[in-house]
């Protein structure tokens, strides 16, 4: 089935709000589904995906981890060689890629979620076999948590040891 049927089919399940079963499933994690599913009903007019304009901190403050989380690896790496690129141009404007991470990242994601409703077959499977590959290609990644967190741990690590050097230390 062409995107563009995908489209228009999603269009009526997000006006009449059963799309959420959908989100549900592909989620992992059913309470974030009325979130997406609002974001969701923004991107999509007229049976045509629109980007629009929404924030997310968890985005904002993971960047890269955000998108790696989200099982979507290309912008993922796009925002960390863009973050690496820009801060290495001028540190001022390192927070570029932080706030164009939290605008675009539903929308992205929405995206995302749509190209797998059209690998998954909608709406010409049945549900149970539909849900099973959402499912399957759906969901999350635990280790980006971790690995964020690690690389906060690096950095503190890595400032208290050049402070330490800079100032002979002084301080310790």
């Amino acid at each position: 089935m062409s995107i563009e049927a995908v489209l228009t089919s999603l269009q009526a399940e997000v006006q009449e709000h059963r799309v959420g079963s959908l989100l549900s499933t592909y989620l992992h994690k059913p309470r974030k589904a009325p979130l997406f599913q609002a974001a969701l009903g923004k991107f999509l007019i007229n049976g045509h995906l629109r980007f629009a304009a929404t924030w997310s901190w968890w985005a904002f403050f993971g960047a890269s981890f955000y998108f790696l989380y989200r099982k979507m690896y290309l912008f993922g790496l796009i925002s960390f060689f863009a973050a690496v690129i820009i801060a290495y141009v001028d540190s001022a404007l390192s927070v570029i890629v932080p706030v164009t991470c939290a605008i675009s990242a539903k929308y992205l994601y929405c995206k995302k979620f749509i190209d797998d409703l059209e690998v998954a077959g909608y709406p010409t499977k049945p549900d149970d076999e539909m849900n099973r590959i959402l499912f399957k290609i759906g969901g999350y990644n635990n280790w980006a948590i971790v690995a964020y967190f690690l690389l906060i741990i690096l950095n503190a690590s890595a400032a208290i040891f050049f402070f330490d050097e800079l100032t002979g230390g002084v301080y310790t």
